[in-house]
């Protein structure tokens, strides 16, 4: 009992935070943030390094180079690249879910396409369905992707962690320079990637008596 009590309340402090991360974002930063950037019209107006910084951390989603990636590691893996490609598949596979549902019941418009003058506002109706792209901005399914990839890897190459993480939090970030989403999808979207990745660890590590 005692080590299921001290389980709980090692998730409880974290959970904390992303709550208050999530509804300090919606209130004060969300709207500020989006304005921001799309009245500087960035990133196409940052220097050139920056810009490029931008595109490529945003490249971390996007299917060829994560099929590069991917098969770099499955080959740097040997023997576990088999229960390592397994597991980056359960871990995409169970982030998309609640990704899918989210996207399916909240009415959110991309910041990009957004005239919102207020937070809730940017609240458009209930629900958008799965067939309006500029309608789906909560959460962001590509932070989830990263951070559900970026778990797995992290585990695979422990010494290359910090790299795996540097990307996830650049790529997530990335959709919020280039107005796709507001700071507070991401940190959904970032928590249900992250949470998948540790869900699908747990699955996989031996009951221990």
């Amino acid at each position: 009992m005692a080590g299921k009590q001290t389980g709980i309340a090692k998730w409880l402090l974290p959970s904390a935070i992303i709550v208050a991360a999530v509804i300090i974002s919606f209130m004060f930063l969300d709207k500020p943030i989006a304005d921001y950037i799309k009245n500087h019209k960035y990133p196409a107006k940052l220097p050139l390094t920056i810009k490029q910084a931008v595109y490529f951390f945003d490249s971390y989603e996007q299917i060829v180079p994560l099929i590069l990636l991917i098969s770099a590691a499955a080959i740097s893996a040997g023997q576990q690249k088999w229960k390592m490609i397994g597991q980056l598949i359960l871990a995409m596979i169970i982030s998309a879910i609640p990704i899918w549902i989210g996207k399916s019941l909240i009415a959110r418009q991309r910041p990009r396409w957004s005239h919102a003058t207020n937070w809730y506002d940017t609240f458009t109706g209930f629900p958008p369905g799965l067939r309006n792209f500029k309608f789906q901005s909560m959460p962001s399914g590509d932070a989830a992707l990263d951070f559900a990839i970026t778990v797995i890897l992290a585990q695979f190459f422990p010494k290359h962690r910090v790299i795996f993480y540097i990307l996830a939090i650049g790529g997530s970030l990335s959709r919020v320079m280039l107005n796709y989403h507001y700071l507070s999808d991401v940190i959904v979207g970032a928590t249900i990637g992250y949470l998948a990745g540790k869900l699908v660890l747990y699955i996989a590590t031996p009951a221990r008596s």
